[in-house]
């Protein structure tokens, strides 16, 4: 009910009965392989436990810890991304981040103790957020109005293909 309409807010309108698959774009075409790659590395972190279980680094009372942790990076992630987003291109913040991140999750490991494990994933995890809220936003530099939905979709399930891959070499 206290919503106004704004007397300036026109979206663009959509072309009416235009119908274009997104492999036809060199920007989807090209992502192919970051979308996916970007799934598994959501597929790890989502293993986290049961890899740390494996390695006998995390218990039933640190595997508590870490999803506190998760909750807690997040909150410190998100509040880093909104200090740096107008300061850094998204670009910038996409690869630095991922660089971060690829570096970050092997390291989980270089020691088999539970601290080691915990401050790898709290760091990996923080870059991690940073990407997820990058890539919406380039996401709006490189599609228009009329195939954000298409491309975005797309995006996401290469983006869950990776995920079930990570779950299928880590889980086992």
């Amino acid at each position: 009910r206290s919503m106004k309409p704004l007397p300036d807010a026109k979206l663009p309108e959509p072309t009416p009965g235009s119908k274009v698959s997104v492999l036809k774009f060199k920007n989807f075409t090209h992502l192919i392989g970051a979308n996916i790659m970007r799934g598994f590395t959501t597929g790890i972190m989502g293993t986290a436990v049961t890899i740390g279980y494996y390695f006998e680094c995390l218990d039933s009372s640190s595997s508590s810890i870490l999803v506190l942790l998760t909750y807690l990076v997040l909150i410190l992630g998100c509040g880093l991304y909104a200090l740096v987003a107008n300061r850094v291109k998204v670009g910038t913040i996409i690869l630095i981040a991922s660089i971060c991140v690829a570096v970050l999750i092997p390291l989980m490991l270089i020691q088999i103790n539970t601290v080691t494990f915990l401050l790898f994933y709290a760091l990996a995890f923080l870059f991690k957020t940073a990407i997820d809220y990058s890539v919406p936003v380039a996401v709006t530099k490189l599609t228009s109005y009329d195939t954000v939905g298409q491309y975005s979709s797309g995006r996401m399930l290469l983006s869950n293909i990776g995920s079930i891959f990570a779950s299928l070499i880590c889980i086992p």
